[in-house]
């Protein structure tokens, strides 16, 4: 008997035949090599240099899809808060270091500039190229082998409870060859998949409906029919749901578009120093671990499972400056071309009958609203800002 990942992340039990052949003994196997499982590698390197460690990724090179997400628009957190500082801050992994070393010779010239702008958020853009540098950086580290294109299929136990070790089989995308590595230590960091509600499944829609996720490969296509007149909707309360809307008011100058909020209002995220604080200094055995996993942390009971979505401060203020800039513009014709629609639920999204469009069918959430519900004319484009799940 072994245990596998599903297509979900899951980890299941399935019976399977490992009978490949055997490339090496290590202390970790990281399955997956995204942001958690480079902090953890990297505390644990470290920590213990002498501990072998093998990154088994599907990718055929390291790479942070939020970075091609609105690429300029800055983190939500401080730069401070990277791959090592608050564990180590004399490592030569951190974000610091980064900005010294990638200036070249001298260094002087990258962090003068990062200096210069005063900023203690990055771009996603930049924060990309770093956790590109610190992969690269760890993969030349004694006792550290990073695998690319390679799948896990699955993991069997080599001795009866308790376990001491593992086999983990893992092969290879381009010639399909099958290895098996040996572990007394596995770790699934296989990340988040894109949430996507059942009633909003969009099959048949292809192109005019997409998730956040993916909305950076749409690049192209938006510049192409930029000056066209179009009609789009975003659905969601979340920072990316807010950032989406902006993006596209300025990037189709001739498009209406819709942000559909199932609440009352869009929420701020709570910026206070109290909540950083459970966020980002546990204590006990859980310091090792990255932040993307403290969240979850089985110390923290008092955070709610499914919290509701928040938006940045900043975006929030920049959203009703440029709702309000657009009611200036266009006051004499008493129209808004880009708008909010709150407190109706998406319900459905589906195929406008005779024309490459999307419908969309609305549920109001209370009996009375004071919010008139837009006219019910087809869209060119849906962006889902629905979230994640792991």
């Amino acid at each position: 008997m072994s245990i596998e990942a599903s297509s979900t992340g899951a980890v299941r039990e399935a019976p399977c035949s490992l009978a490949a052949s055997k490339t090496g003994s290590y202390d970790y196997v990281f399955v997956g090599f995204g942001p958690s499982s480079l902090s953890l590698a990297i505390a644990i390197h470290e920590h213990d240099a002498s501990k072998r460690i093998v990154i088994l990724e599907q990718q055929h090179r390291f790479h942070w899809k939020p970075s091609a997400f609105l690429p300029t628009n800055h983190m939500r957190t401080s730069f401070l808060q990277d791959l090592a500082m608050q564990r180590n801050p004399r490592s030569e992994f951190t974000f610091v270091n980064y900005s010294w070393e990638a200036g070249g010779r001298g260094g002087s010239q990258q962090m003068d500039a990062w200096l210069n702008l005063g900023s203690m958020k990055p771009s996603r853009e930049v924060w990309g190229q770093y956790l590109a540098w610190a992969a690269q950086k760890l993969e030349n580290m004694p006792n550290v082998e990073i695998k690319y294109g390679k799948e896990v299929i699955g993991t069997k136990a080599v001795n009866p409870p308790p376990v001491a070790a593992w086999n983990v089989a893992a092969k290879d995308t381009v010639s399909q060859t099958v290895d098996i590595l040996n572990a007394k230590k596995i770790i699934f960091a296989t990340g988040a998949k894109m949430r996507i509600p059942p009633e909003l499944r969009f099959i048949g829609l292809d192109n005019r409906v997409v998730h956040t996720g993916n909305f950076a490969e749409l690049g192209d296509g938006l510049t192409k029919h930029k000056n066209e007149p179009s009609n789009v909707a975003v659905v969601g309360a979340n920072n990316e749901a807010v950032e989406v809307f902006m993006h596209l008011h300025a990037a189709l100058p001739n498009a209406t578009g819709t942000l559909f909020v199932n609440d009352r209002t869009l929420r701020p995220t709570d910026g206070s120093p109290f909540t950083a604080q459970l966020l980002h200094t546990p204590t006990g055995p859980s310091r090792i671990l990255p932040y993307e996993l403290r969240r979850k942390s089985p110390s923290q009971p008092d955070q709610p499972s499914k919290p509701r979505p928040t938006v940045a401060e900043e975006n929030l203020n920049g959203l009703y400056e440029m709702l309000y800039m657009q009611k200036v513009a266009y006051r004499a014709q008493r129209k808004n071309k880009f708008a909010i629609n709150f407190t109706h639920t998406v319900s459905s999204l589906t195929p406008t009958p005779g024309s490459p469009k999307v419908t969309i069918r609305l549920t109001p959430n209370t009996p009375v609203t004071t919010i008139d519900v837009p006219e019910n004319k087809p869209y060119d484009l849906v962006v889902l800002a629905t979230g994640d799940e792991r």
